[in-house]
């Protein structure tokens, strides 16, 4: 098709004025795509999604059926009586191991702040329970 230059500039004004025109009715609607919603396109997309497992029904068994038979039978499992029982309490006592423990502090703190609420390592040993039966001290300065 042969076009001439006088008709070219026509054309492309003609154009541009129904691009402008169609760009401020967009903009006049606030939504780019007329029309569209979450319910339409969620609505749009079950219905693709259903006719494709009406093509192919495998697909159906794997994805929509096999996982809901495997969720019923869970909650029928879960829902029947259960044999668990609750444990008797369990007390640790420093007195069921065999040795006295060993332990490594510092005698310095570790991040002293300056608020006088520093606490060394000897007192920290003193406030242990069973401190002097149960644990073995070295002191260490770091």
């Amino acid at each position: 098709m042969l076009v001439k230059d006088g008709d070219s500039s026509q054309n492309s004004d003609e154009e541009k004025g129904a691009y402008d025109a169609r760009l401020e009715d967009i903009t006049q609607e606030g939504n780019l795509i007329r029309g569209s919603s979450c319910v339409r396109s969620c609505t749009a997309s079950s219905a693709k999604r259903f006719i494709i497992y009406r093509r192919d029904w495998c697909g159906l068994i794997c994805q929509v059926l096999i996982p809901l038979i495997l969720v019923l039978f869970g909650l029928w499992l879960t829902s029947g009586p259960s044999k668990l029982t609750q444990s008797p309490p369990r007390h640790l006592s420093t007195g069921w191991y065999p040795s006295k423990q060993r332990i490594l502090m510092s005698t310095n703190p570790v991040s002293m702040a300056g608020d006088g609420f520093d606490v060394t390592g000897a007192e920290l040993f003193a406030n242990m329970p069973n401190a002097t039966t149960a644990f073995e001290v070295t002191y260490v300065d770091i």
